[in-house]
């Protein structure tokens, strides 16, 4: 009900999307393949666990933006799901930023020709991005205080219609007041 809602789908569309990224034995078997052979593998389990993860899969796939931006890589399953969602959707790019230089190896093979994974501090890369930002997602440092220091480089990058999400918005109110000043 929820992606159907952001999104402006009939909720059955949400459901079909929810359970494309479930079905698809392609990206679980490339999640479990790369999990073995990472030497950080004893930090996740070898099976996909997308949870809210899945919610952004959908909401890629029903919006269709062209560059989505996400903060905090970590092993790279929520990119993951962002690249099968925009390779499903035959066009979009993911850029998502780590400070970690081991993050991201889940982002391997056909999933890999649609993300930039930049590995720095998150408050640089976004200043240094173009505008165009369709979809961005904090998900990085989960404080108020550094959630509300990376809306702001982000903020002029966005496009009109671009759906911004917090990771950590039930904890902290960063994206709230965000969203009453600007209006989005």
């Amino acid at each position: 009900w929820w992606v159907a809602g952001v999104a402006g789908i009939p909720v059955e569309e949400a459901r079909a999307y929810l359970g494309e990224l479930a079905a698809d034995h392609h990206v679980q078997a490339h999640h479990a393949a790369q999990m073995r052979a990472s030497s950080r593998r004893a930090i996740g389990d070898v099976d996909a666990r997308f949870g809210r993860r899945a919610g952004w899969y959908a909401l890629v796939r029903a919006m269709e933006p062209d560059h989505v931006v996400e903060t905090g890589t970590d092993k790279g399953l929520g990119s993951l799901a962002i690249a099968a969602a925009l390779l499903r959707n035959g066009h979009g790019r993911l850029t998502t930023i780590d400070l970690n230089p081991e993050a991201g190896f889940l982002i391997a093979g056909p999933y890999r020709a649609v993300v930039d994974l930049r590995v720095g501090d998150s408050m640089a890369v976004l200043e240094d991005l173009d505008p165009g930002v369709d979809f961005f997602i904090h998900d990085s440092n989960h404080s108020t205080d550094f959630e509300a220091r990376e809306l702001a480089p982000v903020e002029p990058k966005l496009s009109a219609d671009a759906l911004v999400l917090s990771d950590n918005a039930h904890a902290g109110d960063a994206l709230v007041r965000w969203a009453a000043r600007t209006g989005r």
